[in-house]
Formats: structure tokens, C-alpha cells, sequence
């Protein structure tokens, strides 16, 4: 791993979401400056170039347009690129210590991969990255001499907890759920579900396609096959417990019967910025708990309100290609879902019959078979929305 001691820089991909908006909030929290070398952003033409001059990057890359489809003033000193070609010559040009990749969806493997063939740590939020391609991402860190830091508050939990106690030492790994706003609705008002109402996370401020995935749990399902696949644990040794505070973000059981837990209140700041920091947090990130003012709640997870947990689990018992059909299949579903063209069940009744009517033996080569085998997903499950509506 890099030298931490001197001042770092970093680049931000996904600039005007949720993650890209809380760790540029957060930069005031450390104590060690951090220089932004470059941003990105979809479409948000003027609030990434706003956001470049305060921080004085020296770049920007618009990958969802161009920026001459705007009307927006760049200064003359940053570079501007459009287009996912334009974020791998962004990558390739700007070099930096750690690239966050707050890219949302499969969309975000690419830029995770060039930025490691770049040499650059990857701070990564992104989680399908490793549900899709973990082993090939990994040779990948291995062969540039990179390092990987999650960001997602239960993966950064994780590793910290590990870290600290030593992987030969821990038989299991407890992940939280909130349990979304659905934890208790009977079962049967599941198919009168609005976007309005699964976009409505109770603990977390999230995107639309992220908040329903947590409605679903399906979020959690691609959190277990990417703790399965970043910490090298079977599905038997990996829990999911609801814990609707969102306080406790994971848990280690250990093999002498302990349990140690990270917490901290709900709140991205201390994973995204532990994370561009280089792993150790230099700085004040979120406020202190106040145990007098808190209470905790577990309960058991409910596989049939949430099948995605064990559908999940089917996926890491299986070969790669599973988890990336489970990927693709659940980003059409959700958007199908939130275009009002499916009910909230049917993102899981697509997701499971994709898996079960496509042929997934393939071997995962390269990354070009990830976006094979993704495409394929996407073209069977886009057919059997068709099909539900004939």
C-alpha cells in the first residue's frame, strides 16, 4: 500500500450522487489534505463543473453526454471529457493515489478496472464490481500492486474488524439489514407497492434504483456475494440479521464464541473517507454515539418476505456467472419497477427465472465474458417482463 504520511489526491467518479456528494462534504473532516485531481458525473453537466473549480480539479468527464449538449462555461485550465471512452482517457491521463468509483450499477466494473490498470488504488463503492467480476478485479489490484478499500458501510466494517483481529481468528461474518420500509407490511399489500413508497428508505438517503434494492434485499444479496468474494468466506459462514437502526453495520463472530461489532451512526461519511484516506481514517469522520440516547433491535431475517437472501446465497454456492445474471437480471427488473411497467414481486420473479431459464455454465475468462454473460441476463430478463404483459 502507498505511503498515507504525505498529502494524497484522489479523483471522484460519480460526483453528483449520494456517495460522491457525501465525500466531497466530508473533505473538510480530515486533517491531511486531500487534493482532487479530477471528477466525474452522468449528465450533470453544471454541477460537475461547479464542483470542479471549488475543488480545483484539474479535470471533469460528463459520461452519460457532452458537454457541448449544455450550456454550461468551463474554464479554460480543466480538461473536459465526454463518454465512457472519455473516462478511460480521463483515467489514463490523471493519475492520483485512490479513484472512489461511486458509479451506479454494472456500468461502474469498467471504470474500476481501468483505474487499477492505471495504478491507482480503488476505493470502491460500487459493489457490482465484485459481484460481477471479484476474481478478475482482484488480479488485476495483484498484477498493478493496488489496493482495494470498500466503501460500503458493511464491507468497511468488515475488513476494519478483521484487520483488528486477525482472519485466522474469525469463523463468521454478520452483516446488518435495515429491513427497508417493508419489514412488517403484510405480505399480501407487497403487490400494491408504489415507487413512491420503495424509493422511501427509513434509515438511509439513497438513489431510486439503490432504495429499492433495499426494499428488496436484494441489496443485501449482492452485499453477501460481495463479502463471500472480497474476504474469501463460504455462504455457510456468512449471516444476515435486520437491525432497523442501521447502527451496528457488521459483526465478526470469532472461534472462541466472541462477537465484536462495528458502530457508528447511519451515515456514509466514515467508510467513504476511511477509504480515500488509504484505510486509516486521519480526522474527525462522524459524530461520537450517545448510548444514553439509543436503543438496539435485531431479528431474524425472513427468507420469504426477502428471497433474494437465499437466492443470493444459490448464486455463491454456484459458478461466476450466476452472480453476474443475478445482477443484470435485478437492475431491469428494478427499472421496469420503477417505470411502473412491473409490480414490486416481480423484481424477484424475474431475477429467479432468469437464472433458472438461461444456460449459465460458462467459464468467466475475461472481462469480456462478464459482459457476455450480462448482456445475455439483461435480454432474458427484459423478455420475461414482455412476456407478464402479453
Amino acid at each position: 500500500m502507498r505511503n498515507t504520511a504525505t498529502c494524497r489526491s484522489a479523483i471522484i467518479l460519480g460526483c453528483t450522487g449520494s456517495i460522491g456528494i457525501t465525500a466531497i462534504k466530508g473533505l473538510s473532516a480530515l486533517s491531511s489534505p486531500l487534493r482532487i485531481r479530477a471528477l466525474s458525473a452522468h449528465t450533470q453537466a453544471q454541477k460537475l463543473i461547479d464542483s470542479a473549480v471549488s475543488l480545483g480539479a484539474e479535470a471533469v468527464c460528463l459520461t452519460g453526454a457532452r458537454f457541448s449538449d449544455f450550456p454550461v462555461h468551463c474554464p479554460a485550465d480543466v480538461r473536459r471529457y465526454d463518454g465512457p471512452h472519455g473516462l478511460r482517457s480521463m483515467l489514463e491521463d490523471i493519475h492520483a493515489d485512490v479513484v472512489l468509483n461511486g458509479i451506479a450499477g454494472a456500468d461502474g466494473l469498467a471504470a474500476s478496472r481501468w483505474t487499477l490498470e492505471n495504478g491507482m488504488d480503488l476505493a470502491l463503492a460500487n459493489k457490482e464490481t465484485i459481484v460481477m467480476a471479484g476474481s478478475l478485479i482482484e488480479n488485476t489490484a495483484r498484477r498493478n500492486s493496488c489496493s482495494i478499500f470498500p466503501v460500503d458501510s458493511e464491507h468497511s466494517a468488515l475488513k476494519a474488524l478483521i484487520d483488528a483481529h486477525g482472519r485466522e481468528r474469525v469463523s463468521s461474518l454478520v452483516i446488518t439489514a435495515s429491513g427497508g420500509p417493508f419489514r412488517t407490511i403484510p405480505m399480501e399489500k407487497l403487490y400494491d407497492i408504489t415507487p413512491e413508497q420503495a424509493t422511501a428508505h427509513p434509515t438511509w438517503s439513497m438513489g431510486r434504483k439503490i432504495s429499492v434494492d433495499s426494499a428488496t434485499l436484494a441489496n443485501k444479496g449482492l452485499e453477501l456475494i460481495e463479502a463471500a468474494r472480497l474476504f474469501s468466506f463460504d455462504s455457510s459462514c456468512l449471516e444476515i440479521v435486520i437491525h432497523p437502526q442501521s447502527i451496528v453495520h457488521s459483526m465478526i463472530r470469532m472461534v472462541d464464541g466472541a462477537v465484536y461489532a462495528q458502530l457508528s451512526p447511519p451515515d456514509m461519511s466514515l467508510p467513504i473517507l476511511s477509504a480515500l484516506a488509504g484505510g486509516v481514517l486521519p480526522g474527525q469522520g462522524v459524530k461520537a454515539l450517545d448510548f444514553t440516547h439509543i436503543s438496539l433491535e435485531f431479528e431474524k431475517a425472513d427468507e420469504k418476505r426477502f428471497p433474494f437472501l437465499a437466492l443470493a446465497r444459490s448464486c455463491i454456492k454456484g459458478n461466476d456467472a450466476l452472480p453476474i445474471v443475478f445482477n443484470a437480471a435485478n437492475e431491469v427488473a428494478v427499472h421496469a419497477f420503477l417505470a411502473r411497467t412491473c409490480r414490486f414481486p416481480d423484481i424477484y420473479a424475474t431475477v429467479e427465472e432468469a437464472l433458472a431459464r438461461g444456460n449459465w455454465s460458462q467459464y468467466i475468462e475475461d472481462y469480456e465474458d462478464v459482459m457476455q454473460v450480462d448482456a445475455s441476463a439483461r435480454r432474458i430478463a427484459q423478455d420475461i417482463l414482455s412476456e407478464k404483459h402479453v
